[in-house]
Parts: C-alpha cells; structure tokens; sequence
C-alpha cells in the first residue's frame, strides 16, 4: 500500500448536520472522515452470563480458524475495572452466532484449572494468571492471546503473558522482563526508573518501559505485534514490536514525521500489509489530537518504518472528528472506524469513518443499506472498546 500523501489539518467540528460525503474532485489522494449514523440498540446483541461492568478491559477478536482472520470468530475481554477501582484478571468468551442463528452469548472463562500440558511454542513456559489490571492491552495471533502492560491503581507493568485459547492456561516467554513502576496515590510522578528484577540500560532496552494506556496490534500478515504509547503516567513515543516467533522483543528507530509522545490515542493495523494508523490521543502540554498519523514498515524483520500525518479530512465543508482520548477503533477492510472517547467536556457517542484508500474510486458510504455486514453500539462514553469482527464490503 503506497503512503498517503500529507495535507494540512483543519479544525474539529461536530457531526451534527453534516452534508453527505462526495467523491473528492480531482481524485485527491488524501483521507475521507464519513459519521455513521445507525445504531443497535444493546440488548439486542449481548445476553447470558453478561461480564460485570467496567472500563479500562481489553478485547480481541479470535478469528474462526476455517475462515480465516476476517471471518466472524469470538470475542475475548480480559480485565478491566470496576466503578470502584477495583481492578479485575477475569476473562470472558463471547460467542458470535452466524447472521441470522441466535444471539451473541457471553460464557466466563476459567483459567489455569487443569495442571499446565506441554506449551504451545517451545518458548514459553508456565505462569500463574497475570494480576488484577487495567488499561493493558491484548493481541491474538494463531490461538495465543498476547497480554501486555498495564495498571492496578498503584503498580504499572511491562510484563507480557500469554494465554492458550485452546486449553485456556496461562504463560510466559523465557527472560520476560518484570519491570514496575509504583505510583504512589498522593503523587503521580513516578520515580525516575522502574523496578526491575535484573537492571537493564535504557539506552540498550529493547522492550518497552511499564506502561498503561499503550496500544498494540498485529502489523499486517507479520509475526510481529506493535506496540506504541504512553508508560507510567509520562507520555512515550517510541516504538516496540514482539516477534511471537522468538519471542523476543525489537526497538526499531522510525524516521520521518514522528509524532509527540501520546497516551490515550488509538491504533489498528492493516490486514495484509505492515502499516498502522494512529488516531487521537493527548500530546501533554499541548491537549487532545484529532490528527491521524500513519507508520510504515518494512525491510527485514521490520527494521525500516516512516511516520507520515495525513490530512483529516478530505473535500472542504466535510465534518471531521473532534480530538479525543480514550476512544476504540478498529479497521474493516479500506475504513478506519473511530468512536467514543473524551473530548476533556463529554464523553462522546459519535463514530466516524476513515477511508483509507480514497484514491480508489467510487467512494461509498460506508453505512448505505447493504453495506454494512456488522454492527456497532454506542453509548456517551470513554476509556471503552471496539474491534473488528466482520469485513466490510462496499459496492
């Protein structure tokens, strides 16, 4: 996929009465924000055995494994917490019935309830659950869950877990680093270096710092998982893969257009290709984004990347996203989905949808009858998730 070409931003504005999307004249190779408008109403799709409420969860899809990684599968959540700070390592099995079969339903997981079996990678070896947390972040690849980071109120982590989605048990890769950072409630500065078990040189770390409210995702086809965001209660922008093949992790160094260091942004990978699309999120000092920055690999193993800022939006007088944090995205196909999140006045209900191939005529409304083959739910909220479980098709 070539690089979108970089166009200068314009200021945020609402949805509300916002005119229809056109095709961009002259074929202008730039971004095309749409706000879907329908919505389901949530009982419609979520019964039996419902989690607890929460926020600060993770949530991964888990392809079917005859259909490949866009086809309907499960849902995992993992963690999160409670309205009362109560932090949770609790995990739940959504089930997606076909379209047209049943509900959705909702079944608790028990975790390491059989004596562990023979590993699932020759790497790994056997854990206890992680502790209770939140703000961490999940990956699936193959039928291992990627468990990374993290939050209890007081402690932040930069260990990694994995858990088998086949037998539901707990592991972790060999030299998995234990760092922690404790910030202590009176005063959210955190100490100038976290707690490690074996003391590793900054400047020679490969894997990340203890973080919260990181992202991660796959990067395209790879073997390798992203990993990009905030540690501790300061900001970070650099740039962290896991190979899950070694199991190791690798810092590669970025040029071009880097952004600020971020926390509560969103980022998704593309299916067949090692790009990621960050959206949002605060830049410290200077307050929420709504600018949309893009991150390109390649070279072996995944040693080149380019940062680039993309434009908004694309044809003038077309509404753009509000900047945010805290808000859950996913991308289905050639569109970037955006939803929810904080504005620093409300939460926000809105979703947008980010073309991401515009130079591919005939540009369509992603929500017109018959084109959207899953659905999304929304309520004035933040610090939630969203994610991809059906492809969309256009016409």
């Amino acid at each position: 996929m070539s690089r979108p070409t970089s166009v200068a931003s314009r200021p945020a504005s609402s949805m509300q009465g916002s005119p229809s999307p056109t095709p961009l004249p002259g074929g202008l190779a730039s971004t095309l924000f749409v706000p879907p408008p329908a919505r389901i109403p949530i009982d419609q799709y979520s019964a039996f055995s419902t989690p607890s409420a929460r926020y600060g969860h993770a949530c991964a899809a888990i392809p079917h494994p005859q259909h490949g990684p866009a086809s309907t599968g499960d849902v995992l959540l993992v963690g999160g917490v409670t309205g009362d700070g109560t932090s949770l390592m609790d995990v739940h099995l959504l089930t997606l019935a076909p379209e047209g079969e049943g509900m959705p339903r909702w079944t608790p997981i028990p975790c390491n309830a059989t004596p562990h079996p023979q590993p699932p990678h020759q790497l790994l070896v056997p854990s206890e659950a992680p502790t209770p947390r939140h703000y961490h972040s999940v990956v699936i690849y193959g039928r291992l869950a990627y468990v990374f980071g993290g939050w209890n109120g007081e402690d932040i982590y930069s260990s990694m877990y994995v858990l088998d989605l086949d037998t539901y048990h707990w592991w972790q890769p060999p030299n998995n680093t234990t760092g922690v950072i404790t910030v202590p409630k009176d005063d959210m500065a955190p100490p100038p270096e976290p707690v490690a078990s074996t003391p590793v040189d900054p400047a020679k770390r490969e894997s990340p710092l203890p973080r919260q409210w990181h992202n991660a995702c796959m990067l395209g086809n790879t073997k390798y998982i992203c990993y990009f965001g905030s540690w501790g209660v300061r900001a970070e922008h650099q740039v962290h893969l896991f190979n899950t093949e070694t199991m190791a992790w690798i810092k590669p160094k970025p040029k071009g257009d880097i952004p600020p260091s971020l926390y509560g942004h969103s980022a998704c990978g593309m299916d067949q290709s090692p790009d990621v699309y960050v959206f949002g999120g605060s830049e410290g000092a200077v307050g929420r984004s709504n600018l949309v920055r893009h991150l390109h690999f390649e070279g072996d193993g995944m040693s080149q990347a380019v940062w680039t800022t993309i434009a908004q939006a694309s044809a003038p007088g077309l509404p753009q996203p509000r900047a945010r944090t805290n808000h859950a995205a996913c991308i289905c196909g050639t569109y970037m989905y955006i939803s929810g999140g904080w504005d620093d006045i409300r939460h926000l209900d809105d979703i947008w949808a980010l073309n991401l191939r515009p130079s591919s005529p005939p540009f369509t409304h992603p929500t017109q009858p018959g084109v959207i083959t899953h659905t999304f739910h929304v309520l004035p909220t933040h610090a939630h998730c969203s994610l991809s479980v059906r492809r969309l098709t256009h016409a």
